[in-house]
């Protein structure tokens, strides 16, 4: 190396020295063995030349590498860094220094942690975010796949299929559609809904005596609640019951079951004694019970072991898939309830008999029929009459001789059976002519049927006819023709049996009753509640007033001759008749 060419590198590497190398370039330093060490951030080229540090030739076979000016068009510039000269230069991040930033920002969400590296004294201040994603209480942050009894700072999600704080099942399907017990001695309520998932059922037991409740509580009677059965103690559980004898009453409720509340309605001494049990849903100490959606750390009583495939004290099954999944026994006669989780390995199973009678549940309890309960069958011999039945007990059902109507003109029969409890009365007119059965049927003669009078039309009231054609007695057809007419019109004429057998009877039942427009004013009734009565008063009384012929009241100066239609006739048939006699 010449002279001039050291001189030339002792001043670059002067002005490096003094100023940081703000413009070596590619290609503008030799090095070598017997040269100077490169600038901070250069190293020695194969090809003899300071290269900034990552642009190193990889080719120094003479003809692949560029050099001289076409490196600095292809490269960079390479200079140092230099903090506090205002130029954001390579590896800053901020110049001047009193523009770095002295903390990271706070970016408002709570699931994030903005890390501070770096320093304003070498202007490469820098903030890395990092993303929380564990579950952690109480750092204000829900992580994805986090819920709320992982992580106290998630909402319970209604929906998610774990039952959170505030829920009482999820999802909503698994919330209870119904919360009857059963039990016509409780009222049931239902508290929140399924679709926030935090439906609660309640049953409190009725303590007032209530007419037609289905309930007779204690202390209650059949005097002050109709409800009460009146025959306890019989040993038949009738409507209103559940036990009958008393000594077969449940004394206690206990379903050993420590995550239910037991409640005990009616009372021995009236044969109603009824027991429900509704689940405990909320997290409390020391009762023995951990609720569904409960853990260790909201209630002692739940174990912390759940899953060690061990049945530990307070667990009911371990691991947790071996904890049942449904509790139907498959008894339409119980009440089936699931009580725990198997996230707490204490699913327990309860069942709760049915005692009331109730439509349309698929069960008949004992003691009720087809009357009070529709998912009864019809029981002959029950004593009671259920549909489908005529009577009941069969000792009570009707006979051949029972059924004797005393009419010979009928054939009486039986149809059904008593062993059935259908047997029943028929009664069928009889209309043939011939038989001797006793009867003389409508259309039939002594010609025709010996059980016919011969006599009748001999002009002779024989015994058993009423007309005969005879002078003293009115014609039979006339009777027939006239209706049996007797032209008051406070009578209801009837007229019954055949001018061909002889037996014509017209009967007249008196009218009592007031009725607008029949041409009668009853005794009793005035113009107000009959209008047929005339004013001032009724008929017979002082105050009647003056008689009106057509009035229905027959009233001095009228006489059956000048009005007939109120004053009928005292004797004979043509003495009705206007202008008759008189």
């Amino acid at each position: 190396m010449d002279v001039l060419t050291r001189l030339r590198l002792a001043a670059v590497l002067a002005l490096v020295a003094a100023c940081g190398a703000p413009h070596i370039k590619n290609h503008d330093v030799q090095c070598g063995p017997d040269l100077p060490t490169c600038p901070p951030s250069f190293s020695c080229g194969c090809d003899g030349w300071c290269w900034h540090d990552g642009m190193l030739p990889t080719n120094c076979d003479g003809g692949t590498q560029p050099d001289g000016p076409q490196a600095d068009a292809n490269f960079p510039d390479a200079r140092t860094a230099i903090c506090g000269n205002g130029m954001l230069e390579q590896g800053e991040t901020c110049d001047p220094p009193s523009s770095c930033p002295l903390t990271c920002p706070d970016d408002g969400n709570a699931c994030t942690t903005a890390m501070y590296i770096g320093a304003p004294g070498t202007c490469d201040v820098q903030c890395i975010i990092t993303t929380q994603t564990m579950c952690v209480n109480a750092d204000g942050c829900c992580p994805p796949g986090c819920n709320n009894t992982t992580d106290d700072d998630c909402s319970a999600s209604c929906g998610n299929g774990t039952i959170e704080a505030g829920e009482t099942c999820d999802p909503p399907s698994s919330c209870p559609a119904s919360c009857s017990d059963g039990n016509a001695c409780t009222t049931d309520t239902t508290s929140g809904s399924a679709a926030n998932c935090n439906l609660s059922c309640g049953h409190t037991a009725i303590s007032m005596c209530i007419n037609a409740d289905g309930c007779c509580p204690g202390g209650c009677t059949n005097i002050n609640d109709s409800d009460c059965s009146a025959s306890c103690g019989n040993g038949a559980v009738e409507a209103g019951e559940t036990c009958d004898p008393p000594s077969s009453c449940p004394t206690t409720c206990n379903d050993g079951n420590a995550c239910t509340i037991d409640t005990m309605t009616g009372a021995a001494a009236t044969c109603n004694v009824a027991c429900s049990h509704s689940a405990i849903t909320t997290c409390v100490n020391a009762d023995s019970c951990c609720p569904s959606g409960c853990t260790s750390a909201t209630d002692n009583d739940c174990s912390a072991s759940c899953g060690n495939g061990v049945i530990d004290t307070g667990e009911t099954c371990d691991p947790p898939a071996s904890c049942p999944t449904t509790c139907n026994d498959g008894n339409a006669c119980t009440i089936d309830t699931m009580t725990g989780s198997a996230a707490a390995c204490n699913v327990t199973c309860g069942h709760t008999t049915i005692t009331s009678c109730t439509n349309g549940d698929g069960c008949c309890p004992a003691g009720c029929t087809s009357v009070t309960d529709n998912n009864c069958s019809a029981s002959c011999g029950n004593g009671v009459i259920e549909a489908g039945e005529t009577c009941d007990p069969p000792s009570s059902c009707p006979t051949a001789a029972t059924c004797n109507d005393g009419n010979p003109c009928t054939i009486d029969f039986v149809t059904g059976s008593a062993a059935t409890c259908t047997a029943a009365c028929g009664h069928s007119t009889i209309t043939t002519c011939g038989p001797m059965d006793g009867c003389c049927p409508s259309g039939c003669t002594s010609a025709t049927d010996s059980n016919c009078s011969a006599s009748c039309g001999n002009h002779v009231v024989d015994p058993g006819e009423t007309c005969d054609v005879t002078p003293a007695i009115p014609d039979c057809m006339m009777l027939v023709m006239m209706g049996c007419n007797d032209f008051n019109a406070c009578t209801i004429d009837t007229l019954s049996g055949s001018p061909a057998t002889c037996n014509v009877v017209c009967s007249h039942s008196t009218i009592t009753a007031c009725a607008n427009g029949d041409g009668c004013c009853p005794p009793g009734c005035n113009m107000a509640s009959d209008n047929d009565c005339p004013p001032g008063g009724t008929c017979g009384s002082p105050d009647a007033g003056v008689g009106v012929c057509g009035d229905g009241c027959c009233i001095p100066p009228e006489t059956s001759c000048t009005c007939p239609t109120d004053c009928p006739p005292s004797a004979g048939l043509d003495a009705g008749i206007a202008g008759a006699g008189c």
